[in-house]
């Protein structure tokens, strides 16, 4: 902090939305606080807190991402595009960089498979050196059946599928 110049700390803001947060949202401030930098929390109501976001009033913000279509460009177009700012779509970091959008923009259109599979892992490389997120950990679900159970399935999603599900002896 004192190689920064900040070494007095500072306040920001947090938001989020919900219990789990509201809990990840005390151990940040607390980490924080060991640092001199005094968090701000605010648990929002979704609304207003998604109103927050796209307006860029909120200094950190925690908040959940899913890819429902399982292409890599749906989890980085949307999230970290110039164009996706605020109002325009779901980049509430507000990252701007015309480096970035190019490389986003060529792997979107590519239709050779292994040359678009490493323009996204040369994309993931280049947003680790911007740091526009801090990703604090990634929730999987499980799932236990019972032996009798058949036809439970994982859709491409891993989401689970009950359609077909009947038991037998």
């Amino acid at each position: 902090m004192k190689e920064a110049g900040c070494e007095d700390g500072f306040t920001v803001k947090i938001g989020f939305n919900g219990d789990v947060r509201n809990r990840t949202a005390q151990i940040i401030q607390a980490q924080l606080a060991e640092i001199n930098i005094n968090v701000d929390i605010n648990q929002l109501e979704w609304g207003a807190y998604l109103e927050m976001l796209k307006a860029g009033e909120l200094d950190m913000y925690i908040l959940g991402w899913s890819n429902s279509t399982i292409d890599p460009d749906r989890s980085v177009s949307t999230l970290f595009l110039s164009n996706q700012c605020g109002y325009d779509g779901n980049n509430y970091t507000f990252l701007k960089d015309a480096e970035l959008d190019a490389e986003i923009n060529a792997a979107a259109i590519n239709t050779n498979h292994e040359e678009r599979m490493q323009q996204y892992r040369d994309i993931q490389a280049h947003l680790k050196e911007l740091a526009p997120w801090v990703p604090l950990f990634y929730q999987q679900q499980g799932a236990g059946t019972n032996a009798k159970l058949k036809g439970f399935t994982y859709d491409k999603n891993a989401n689970f599928y009950f359609g077909n599900c009947r038991y037998e002896e």
